[in-house]
């Protein structure tokens, strides 16, 4: 169902509909609000316990648990009837949130 879903809002993207830049807005909010609290834990489990922490480490860390609760959020706008599609979209974000990278092509954009 996903990617039929995903298919439709690429599709009205194409046509000019607005579409996922309202979500990629919201992603952003909750990214953020995640962002601090998940470096407030991991700063306590310094200080108070002793961890040692290395910058991977922390970053693996925030990265698979903002994934995890942006993802628990999207779920559970799809439950209801009127956030459906907007959770749908924002699954489709952090679809392409969790991708990695891609490389850029020599005749991209910038090459003339």
């Amino acid at each position: 169902m996903l990617s039929t879903s995903r298919n439709y809002v690429l599709l009205n993207e194409e046509a000019g509909i607005p579409g996922l830049d309202r979500e990629w807005s919201r992603l952003w909010w909750i990214t953020c609000t995640l962002c601090i609290t998940q470096l407030w834990l991991q700063r306590n489990n310094v200080v108070h316990n002793g961890a040692e922490l290395t910058v991977a480490g922390a970053v693996s860390r925030l990265c698979s648990s903002m994934i995890r609760h942006l993802t628990a959020h999207a779920i559970r706008e799809r439950r209801h009837l009127h956030t459906k599609l907007r959770g749908t979209r924002l699954l489709l974000c952090i679809e392409q949130l969790s991708r990695p990278p891609r490389e850029s092509s020599q005749s991209g954009w910038g090459s003339r």
